[in-house]
């Protein structure tokens, strides 16, 4: 039988998609232990990505990205990211985040090149009624994956209510596309799934 292992802590934290306004964001609760490399897939579930992309954290002048092997056209590179590439698996969301208000950025997508800000809120104690990881609030839908970053995703909100948007944007975001919608319940529901599967 596996000993499940107590965090120290409950990180709080706000993560913001940068460039649009209104803003879209997400609050998660995360154990403090968690390595990059695992909150990775909590931010995809919580943003509503559907991790299909490239993606790497950044804090100060270091890159945390996946263990992968690159050529000479290292995609990375599309990123201009300068400074010391390290594995997001060897660093602990502990190391990164020390204290409250401290922040980084996580890139998903180099192509769309999708920015969020994550801030630490809080630090909090383990409630052992709570299972982590869970989102407690959200504000606005996912922008369509391959929407062409902030431009395109600009232009579709633009076109909302036009006669042949759903000719146009159909097939990405269905003909009833709300962008102030977050299905908290679902993205819970997901993460419940994702807990089930370690």
């Amino acid at each position: 039988m596996r000993e499940t292992r107590q965090p120290a802590s409950i990180y709080q934290l706000k993560v913001t998609l940068y460039g649009l306004r209104p803003h879209i964001w997400r609050r998660i609760l995360v154990p403090s232990d968690l390595r990059l490399s695992e909150l990775h897939p909590i931010l995809q579930v919580c943003m509503g990505w559907t991790d299909c992309h490239l993606h790497c954290f950044k804090l100060g002048r270091i890159t945390y990205q996946p263990r992968l092997e690159f050529g000479p056209d290292d995609p990375y590179s599309e990123l201009d990211l300068v400074g010391e590439s390290l594995d997001s698996a060897s660093i602990r969301l502990s190391e990164a985040l020390r204290t409250t208000s401290s922040r980084m950025e996580y890139f998903y997508d180099f192509g769309d090149r999708w920015q969020h800000k994550i801030l630490l809120e809080k630090i909090l104690p383990v409630d052992p009624e709570v299972s982590y990881p869970i989102c407690v609030k959200g504000v606005g839908a996912c922008p369509p994956e391959d929407i062409g970053g902030l431009w395109g995703y600009t232009e579709l909100l633009s076109r909302l209510g036009d006669d042949d948007f759903e000719e146009e944007y159909g097939e990405l975001v269905g003909p009833n596309f709300d962008p102030d919608f977050f299905d908290l319940e679902g993205v819970n529901k997901r993460l419940s799934a994702s807990r089930g599967r370690r």
